[in-house]
């Protein structure tokens, strides 16, 4: 089925070339906007999101270049069409209304964020019903969609992630006589509390472990103990990518109902044994053959599952696990789902 393709993107600043959802573009054929130059003063477009309502979802400068690109393409479209909004936590406003009756134009779009912020960040869902379809990245979330919007076509297709970038290294092997270290990688909705809690028995413990945080500069604030701290703060991909493959597991305590992590799968795809918080969606994504998910709060099980983790034997048999539940995630494979999702809606 032949299909014409328009994606709106957005990038988040804080990821690597290698990481975020715009990596299925890489994997799908299709035109991309916002397109440079920009076609509208940012004067005028300053002026329009001034006066327009920010929740219906989000809708800001950028938004109405967006639109604006995407209303001149649709004029001159002929052909059956997937508009893809990328990120369905903005940019979906009067395009979609404009449209919503055609039959050779379908919109859907991808949500990220757990049903907890959704319900925040989203409080009119009027022209988000306009929507064809809806992709979600994790089950419950899907569910929360699926009770607000009513759409006929919802579907969980999960995150994906770069295997060929992110792998273990070639002598990615631990022994007894490495340095074990602890990873800890971004910021949003993290469990501070369990961490530093986690860090302070090691302090005191002084246990030989090596504690390492990638983290943006503005939420260095929430770390305690920094004196037994690594803080990493815009690294290079290749220094982000060595420090998933030479850790011993990822630390990433969730304090609210996550639906995926970026940094979770890419140290899946390093072979990275996973420490988390069982909530939302993670459980969509690990299972207990590469990863120990813990009830939210249990910090004593936390220390726990550190220590067992640093077990040679135990560590390279989920090492090898991770490695192979990310094959599952590879962008090849996600893509192809969403390249069906739009066939479905289309058809």
């Amino acid at each position: 089925m032949i299909i014409n393709r328009i994606f709106i993107s957005h990038r988040s600043f804080h990821h690597s070339k290698y990481s975020g959802y715009t990596q299925l573009l890489n994997h799908l054929k299709g035109k991309v906007l916002p397109n440079n130059p920009e076609m509208i003063s940012y004067t005028l477009r300053r002026l329009i999101s001034n006066i327009v309502f920010k929740k219906y979802p989000l809708y800001d400068t950028q938004s109405i270049e967006k639109e604006w690109q995407l209303f001149l393409e649709l004029r001159k479209n002929n052909s059956d069409t997937i508009v893809h909004y990328l990120n369905g936590e903005r940019d979906i406003r009067y395009v979609i209304k404009y449209y919503r009756k055609s039959e050779r134009v379908k919109f859907v779009t991808t949500f990220h964020k757990p049903p907890s912020i959704l319900s925040e960040v989203i409080k009119n869902n009027k022209y988000l019903k306009y929507l064809d379809g809806v992709i979600a990245i994790g089950t419950n979330q899907a569910n929360y969609i699926n009770d607000q919007l009513k759409i006929k076509h919802i579907e969980m297709v999960p995150l994906g992630v770069d295997t060929n970038y992110f792998q273990p290294s070639q002598n990615h092997i631990l022994h007894n006589k490495d340095k074990k270290s602890i990873l800890c990688v971004g910021q949003h909705l993290r469990d501070f509390d369990v961490f530093n809690s986690v860090v302070n028995v090691i302090k005191a413990k002084k246990m030989d472990i090596e504690i390492n945080v990638v983290i943006l500069p503005s939420y260095i604030k929430f770390l305690k103990n920094k004196d037994v701290l690594n803080i990493f703060s815009g690294i290079s991909d290749d220094s982000l990518k060595s420090l998933y493959q030479r850790s011993t597991c990822l630390f990433i305590p969730f304090k609210d109902a996550q639906t995926s992590c970026t940094a979770m799968l890419e140290g899946l795809s390093c072979g990275t044994p996973i420490i988390t918080s069982k909530v939302g969606d993670i459980p969509d994504y690990l299972d207990d053959n590469c990863s120990i998910m813990i009830e939210r709060n249990n910090k004593d099980d936390f220390i726990d599952a550190i220590i067992s983790v640093m077990d040679d034997t135990f560590n390279q048999k989920m090492r090898k696990a991770a490695r192979e539940k990310s094959l599952s995630f590879d962008w090849k494979v996600i893509s192809e789902r969403v390249k069906r999702f739009h066939e479905r809606v289309l058809s």
